[in-house]
C-alpha cells in the first residue's frame, strides 16, 4: 500500500508549540501554541461563523490533524478535538470556496513545524 492510501493521524495538545510566519517566508518565525494557531486562522467557530465560548476553549486538551502524502507532497485532510471529535477545518469543507490566507497560514504551519512525520 501506498502511503497516500491512507490518511494517517496526529495527536498533539493544545498546548503544543508550532512554529508561525506571518506572509511571506522571509517573515520572522514566531511560536505559539497549537491553540492559538486555530484561533488566530479563526477555526474556532459554529458552522454559522460564531466563535466557540471561551469556556468550551478552555476545554479544548488535544487536537488531531489528519493528514497524507501524495506523490512525496504532504496534504492536510483535517483538524479536529480529538476527545470531543468536533471539526475545526476541513479540506473537503471548503469546496468551491476561495482559499484564505488563513488556510494557508494554517496548512503551512502544520506542514511545516507541526511535527507530522
Amino acid at each position: 500500500m501506498n502511503s497516500y492510501d491512507k490518511y494517517i493521524e496526529t495527536i498533539r495538545a493544545s498546548s503544543y508549540l508550532i512554529g508561525v510566519r506571518d506572509g511571506l517566508r522571509t517573515s520572522p518565525l514566531r511560536n505559539i501554541t497549537l491553540l492559538a494557531l486555530l484561533s488566530e486562522t479563526n477555526c474556532l467557530t459554529n458552522n454559522d461563523g460564531t466563535p466557540i465560548p471561551q469556556s468550551e476553549i478552555d476545554d479544548i486538551n488535544s487536537i488531531a490533524v489528519i493528514w497524507y502524502n501524495e506523490a512525496d507532497e504532504m496534504h492536510i485532510h483535517q483538524v479536529y478535538n480529538f476527545d470531543t471529535g468536533e471539526i475545526y477545518w476541513d479540506f473537503d469543507s471548503i469546496g468551491n470556496m476561495d482559499w484564505t490566507d488563513n488556510d494557508d497560514k494554517l496548512v503551512g504551519s502544520l506542514i511545516m513545524f507541526g511535527g507530522l512525520e
